[in-house]
């Protein structure tokens, strides 16, 4: 991934948390969960069934479940990615976890 793909505050963030760049190319490549999240920025998101049945190549079980936890807030007016966080379950990961296609 290019660095330009990321602002700087999702780059501080990638590094805190831990994310690959392979991990977000896979959500940025397979997601198929997008929804309006405020502004001019989107929720992109991997479903469950769609990290661990299948439709995507090579994808091992334990991959499939850090896929389906990350969140990356993208803006649309930039073209880049704003943040990207892991899901929260209970009330702090509704926003997150939303199924508006």
């Amino acid at each position: 991934m290019k660095s330009a793909d990321l602002s700087h505050h999702a780059a501080t963030r990638v590094q805190q948390r831990g994310f690959s760049d392979s991990l977000i190319e896979l959500v940025l490549d397979h997601h198929d969960i997008d929804f309006y999240a405020g502004d001019v920025c989107r929720v992109l998101r991997v479903s469950r069934r769609h990290a661990e049945h299948g439709s995507i190549p090579y994808l091992s079980k334990y991959v499939a479940e850090k896929l389906h936890h990350l969140v990356v807030v993208w803006s649309d007016d930039t073209a880049r990615i704003v943040t990207i966080l892991h899901m929260k379950l209970g009330r702090q990961g509704r926003r997150y976890r939303q199924c508006r296609n």
